[in-house]
């Protein structure tokens, strides 16, 4: 078989080493999500053997004649790739499925295409077959490549270019639309809230219903801005947070899809007050100097601050915990969240009564 490769075993390996480091960063801060039923530690192991034994069978097997840049790009993307199958195919759909078997069918067609051909020397049938067995492997390895490349493409422009990796299809609102978004009006999107309920849901679903609560918070705290409600991977200590540049809420994809319905609505009313503080905070810089004293800005007064010099629960979760800003938030929540479960008990026994 002739060599064609442009990299020796050496560089090779290399650019695998390399770029499997540089790889890992950016998958880790973007995609990387924990296996279903399986701890951080171990997810993360299983990547790196997926990874690890990608790299030796592309180098020493599949592409010992043909070590380039593509087959080193291969060699990562299809770890990458298949691992967000495994860990994102419930949360964004099958069509990851459809892409993956699809470039399977094509290669097993090409490969059916190949094998069947009549071979005219037959001293050399053998090492013709041989040859075409290696061509059908590296088919397979370059359609997965591509399939896997789409894969991790778009779920990664997703988070790059935005606050998160899925968005709701319900349609954020504001006051000014004139839409009175109350409880008592989205009553069947809200009775989804009860654990058996929400169970049941899809994590598209789920999300929905977080972005009709979100657009009720909005109206209840009067807030002249929407409330974007999406999925990110908010690593392993964040469950939700508030972008207030785009008026995003970003719920911890693991905390949608795993915890209770109740402490994800929790998390919800959470980073919707905090859309309101930073209204507060603006209505306190552009009041005059002379009113800025009034007790009805204490508050604002003391937000401001803390927004300017945040303490992030990762560095010190008791300086995180105690600020004003948060400590309100969960009061706040913590009402809220027993407003919706009130209201919804109401509706069902006056239903039950009718």
């Amino acid at each position: 078989m002739k060599d064609i490769s442009t990299k020796g075993i050496c560089g090779y390996l290399f650019d695998c080493i390399f770029y499997t480091v540089v790889s890992m960063i950016w998958y880790k801060n973007l995609l990387f999500r924990c296996l279903p039923g399986m701890t951080y530690a171990k997810s993360k192991m299983t990547l790196w053997i997926m990874i690890g034994f990608s790299i030796l069978i592309c180098a020493f097997i599949l592409n010992r004649y043909t070590r380039t840049g593509w087959t080193v790009l291969a060699a990562l993307i299809i770890p990458f790739g298949l691992y967000t199958v495994l860990t994102y195919t419930t949360t964004v759909g099958n069509w990851m499925l459809v892409v993956l078997y699809l470039a399977i069918a094509l290669a097993a067609i090409y490969s059916v295409f190949v094998l069947t051909r009549k071979i005219k020397n037959r001293r050399n049938r053998s090492k013709i077959i041989k040859r075409r067995l290696h061509c059908c492997c590296v088919t397979l390895q370059s359609s997965l490549a591509i399939a896997m490349l789409l894969v991790v493409g778009i779920i990664g422009v997703q988070g790059i270019f935005g606050d998160s990796i899925l968005k709701s299809s319900v349609s954020a609102t504001v006051n000014e639309q004139g839409v009175s978004q109350t409880i008592s009006n989205n009553i069947d999107t809200v009775l989804l809230l009860r654990e058996e309920e929400w169970s049941q849901l899809t994590t598209q679903e789920k999300l929905d219903t977080l972005q009709t609560v979100a657009n009720i918070e909005a109206h209840y705290l009067g807030l002249p801005n929407e409330l974007n409600v999406g999925i990110a991977n908010l690593g392993e200590y964040t469950l939700a947070c508030y972008n207030d540049n785009t008026h995003t809420i970003s719920i911890d994809l693991n905390h949608l899809e795993n915890d209770s319905v109740y402490d994800v609505l929790d998390s919800c009313c959470h980073e919707a007050y905090h859309s309101y503080q930073h209204r507060l905070v603006e209505a306190y810089n552009a009041a005059d100097e002379n009113s800025k004293g009034l007790r009805i800005y204490k508050a604002a007064a003391q937000y401001g601050q803390e927004f300017n010099n945040y303490i992030d629960g990762d560095y010190d979760f008791c300086s995180y915990y105690y600020q004003n800003c948060e400590m309100d938030a969960r009061d706040y929540a913590e009402e809220a969240v027993s407003d919706y479960y009130r209201r919804i008990y109401e509706y069902l026994d006056k239903q039950s009564v009718d």
